[in-house]
């Protein structure tokens, strides 16, 4: 008994370490980079959430949200990747959530608006890194992939299926066939009434195809309802970047109350408030569509074959440096942001409608 009480004792501390070390390696993040993506895209729908509990006022709610946020992303972590490692750093998220907390109602949905737009662009840095990766393997392995796709039997002999429609016009033109057979040709009295058959199929046809013209007048009245209420719905208060705008706000108002911010002091949030007022500038001449999803770079995509292009690239870039850089914002920093403004502006020529 005195030996098997000292092999008991002997390994009892072995047991406890793989106890306590199993939970801390479940609850550790996953150090690749589609882990860390994951993780990202976790971080940005609760941003969007941050950013409603904080246009509500509900503290509670953000304060919750902004535990969830530093749990998911903590302040730095290693990534393997391409045989190496890569060191990340998000304190700059952590410091942001902490300035959050401490300031205002009116300030904190501004700071979750840009954690939010942060973030995002940091999931299309990975988006294309991983594509980057994604694009390396060889042209002999996609040849390859490519070949044993086409010897499938699905591509050697498509079958062609009739579509629904088909069949059930089909199901009608059988039913007609069997509800006025066709005799076989006998000598018959022409001064009779023969042609009562061929005369009821005719009226049969005239009402039917009377049916289908309804169906399409009821169905032509259902989409324009439906395509008007949508066109009165996008007239209704736009979210840019994060930020609600007002139906009735027109943008060379948002461009005065950009001028309004530079007055002040407040050269930062007046260059986001003129790239915003841009943008609704953009929309309103038809060469952007405004959406709450999309980011700077994607309203930079929306114009890649335009003339203003190249302008909106250097406005944009100007606008990512002074909202998400580190450096200030100084006073003739304004009128190089209004200069740029007004040459964007003068390149961005409405699309017609066709």
């Amino acid at each position: 008994m005195t030996d098997i009480m000292k092999r008991v004792l002997t390994i009892a501390p072995l047991i406890l370490v793989l106890l306590v070390a199993g939970p801390l390696r479940a609850n550790s993040p996953d150090g690749s980079l589609g882990g860390y993506a994951v993780r990202v895209s976790t971080a940005i729908s609760l941003a969007d959430e941050l950013v409603n509990s904080s246009e509500s006022g509900d503290q509670a709610s953000y304060s919750q949200i902004v535990v969830e946020l530093k749990r998911t992303l903590p302040p730095s972590e290693k990534l393997t990747y391409g045989g190496g490692t890569l060191d990340i750093d998000n304190r700059w998220l952590h410091e942001e959530l902490d300035r959050l907390i401490s300031s205002n109602e009116n300030a904190r949905t501004d700071i979750a608006s840009a954690i939010y737009e942060r973030l995002v662009s940091i999931e299309e840095h990975i988006n294309e890194l991983e594509n980057a990766t994604a694009q390396q393997r060889s042209r002999d392995e996609d040849k390859r992939k490519l070949g044993e796709i086409l010897d499938r039997d699905d591509y050697r002999k498509p079958v062609v299926q009739e579509s629904p429609f088909q069949r059930v016009l089909d199901a009608i033109l059988k039913w007609i066939q069997d509800l006025f057979p066709s005799a076989a040709p006998t000598p018959v009295d022409q001064a009779g009434m023969p042609q009562l058959a061929s005369i009821l199929q005719t009226l049969l046809y005239v009402g039917l195809t009377g049916l289908l013209l309804m169906l399409a007048w009821r169905l032509t009245r259902y989409l324009r309802t439906r395509y008007s209420s949508e066109e009165k719905t996008a007239k209704d208060d736009r979210v840019v970047l994060g930020e609600t705008i007002a139906a009735d706000v027109s943008p060379s108002g948002l461009l005065d109350e950009a001028e309004s911010l530079a007055r002040a002091g407040e050269l930062r949030l007046a260059i986001r408030k003129g790239y915003v007022a841009l943008l609704c500038e953009l929309n309103d001449r038809r060469l952007i569509a405004l959406a709450r999803h999309k980011t700077n770079r994607d309203y930079l995509r929306d114009v890649n074959k335009r003339p203003l292009f190249d302008d909106f690239r250097v406005i944009t870039g100007a606008f990512e440096r002074h909202w998400y850089g580190d450096h200030g914002s100084a006073a003739g920093d304004w009128e190089e942001f209004r200069e740029m403004y007004s040459r964007t502006l003068e390149k961005a020529r409405p699309q017609s409608a066709n």
